[in-house]
């Protein structure tokens, strides 16, 4: 049996990125369905974790120190690949990729990079640092790794050879939105972390426009965590939308599944270009579809090119609400459950981890 370690700093326990850890938990049960055994080294709120069990407290190096206890693995040459998920800002991350490849030098070594180039996205400080004391480093990087995943078209990424990837997301462990009686506005919910690149104040400025443009009433709501929430909070009440615009602690299970069921549509991606991102693979919009919501961008996501129902995307900086409105009166209920239906089926056949991960392992596989 094949045998793959996925290494990742981020913290399973931690709300504000439990999507992006149940990637990765995607990611391993996808290596698993492909015959694979996968073990997960990762942090956790007070230490280092192994396929779930607590191997080390928390260190100096918080949940930088992940990298650094990959490295004291016992059986790491039993590997047939060693997963990593890009850290720009790691010291530790370099530092044991140079131990890896001395130490495990038949091992595969694959890197995923979220979001590259990353660099857009840090704020003025980390940019800074990442620029002085780890920018110089990353030209090593293409004599430490093997393969890079990315969700772009590029061939290659800091010199390494890249395979295309895309997000993938457990359709199966999300129930479809059930439509109850709505009142008459247009209801639009944004699910996700908060940052300040979402232009979700933009759209703000948007639906006050709309309203008074129209007799349409509206209702944002807003179910998330992350760096930008203050300053979002701050906006709505400076604008005041607070009676439009609702702001949510992150919320999961049945309470998550009450917001999707009053939902028209969902908000993904706008403003990408600020990350200087031509594009987007975001989860948010995977969820979206898996639920049956309706939900509109501004930003191409490759992975719903061939969607032809409930997929708007708009031009970057122009998300037209008129456009929604129209769409939806022009929609009769039978329209609108076959819509949620196709959303459904398309998330289900697009983005499963199996096939994804199966892709990765094949295009590996046919240059070796």
């Amino acid at each position: 049996m094949m045998k793959v370690l996925i290494v990742h700093r981020v913290n399973k326990d931690k709300a504000s990125v439990k999507g992006i850890y149940q990637k990765l938990a995607g990611i391993r049960e996808g290596f698993k369905s492909n015959g694979w055994q996968a073990d997960e080294i990762c942090p956790g709120t007070d230490g280092i974790y192994f396929n779930g069990i607590l191997t080390s407290e928390n260190g100096l190096f918080g949940e930088d120190q992940v990298f650094r206890e990959a490295t004291k693995l016992g059986d790491l040459e039993t590997y047939d690949w060693i997963y990593l998920r890009f850290a720009p800002l790691s010291f530790w991350l370099y530092r044991s990729l140079m131990h890896l490849k001395k130490r495990c030098p038949n091992v595969t070594i694959i890197m995923e990079f979220a979001n590259y180039p990353f660099e857009y996205e840090l704020p003025f400080i980390k940019k800074t640092i990442f620029r002085l004391l780890f920018k110089p480093r990353l030209h090593y990087l293409k004599e430490l790794v093997d393969y890079a995943l990315h969700l772009g078209a590029e061939t290659s990424v800091l010199g390494i050879p890249a395979i295309r990837f895309d997000n993938g997301f457990d359709a199966k462990s999300v129930r479809p939105k059930h439509d109850k009686a709505l009142n008459a506005n247009v209801n639009l919910l944004y699910v996700g972390a908060l940052w300040p690149w979402q232009g979700l104040e933009e759209l703000i400025l948007k639906i006050r426009e709309e309203s008074q443009k129209s007799d349409v009433g509206w209702k944002l709501t807003i179910v998330g965590d992350g760096p930008h929430k203050k300053t979002l909070e701050e906006f709505i009440r400076s604008k005041n939308m607070q009676d439009t615009v609702e702001m949510m602690a992150p919320a999961h299970g049945p309470a998550l599944d009450e917001i999707f069921d009053v939902a028209h549509f969902g908000v993904g991606t706008l403003q990408n270009t600020q990350r200087k991102l031509p594009y987007a693979a975001n989860l948010k919009h995977r969820h979206y579809a898996a639920r049956g919501l309706p939900f509109f961008c501004d930003v191409p996501d490759p992975g719903f090119s061939t969607c032809e129902k409930g997929y708007f995307q708009f031009k970057t900086g122009n998300v037209n609400l008129k456009d929604l409105v129209d769409w939806l009166k022009a929609s009769s209920e039978k329209d609108l459950a076959d819509t949620s239906a196709y959303l459904v089926q398309f998330a289900a056949n697009h983005f499963d981890w199996k096939a994804i991960i199966g892709n990765v392992i094949e295009n590996v596989n046919s240059q070796h």
